[in-house]
């Protein structure tokens, strides 16, 4: 019962180092991803616009479809922080949270009840031998 338990106490931080380790690379993969799609162009058209600004003082064309470009990637960066990645851990980490929940909770309900039902059966057998014993010392 003891080796049971502690068998399903291992499976249970098995399952939870996956879950952490699929979390982190998950976080990882959209740090990158956020760093590369959004950060990076948007790092390049600020440094874009700094040096026309820096070469023109008047307010040309450029400038105003390169301010148009960064509100656009701002909205961009913003829905995919948003709702992409709301959406992408609601459909990936969420299930997968909930299915090992549904899995492990009941299991870990019935082997606690298993246990009982030994730890009850230890406990009458040896109340049953003490008896036992007992009434055989005052006999003789």
């Amino acid at each position: 019962m003891v080796a049971r338990m502690h068998d399903l106490d291992c499976q249970l931080a098995r399952l939870l180092s996956l879950y952490t380790d699929e979390t982190l690379d998950f976080r990882m993969a959209v740090g990158d991803t956020m760093d590369r799609s959004v950060c990076q162009p948007l790092e390049a058209s600020v440094e874009r616009l700094v040096m026309e600004r820096e070469a023109s003082s008047i307010r040309g064309p450029a400038i105003t479809e390169l301010e148009q470009r960064l509100a656009e990637m701002d909205l961009a960066m913003t829905n995919f922080q948003h709702v992409t990645l709301c959406d992408a851990k609601r459909e990936d980490l969420d299930s997968l949270h909930s299915d090992l929940v549904q899995q492990i909770i009941p299991t870990l309900h019935l082997e606690h009840v298993k246990s009982d039902k030994i730890e009850g059966g230890v406990v009458r057998r040896y109340d049953n031998v003490a008896g036992t014993i007992c009434r055989q010392f005052h006999q003789e």
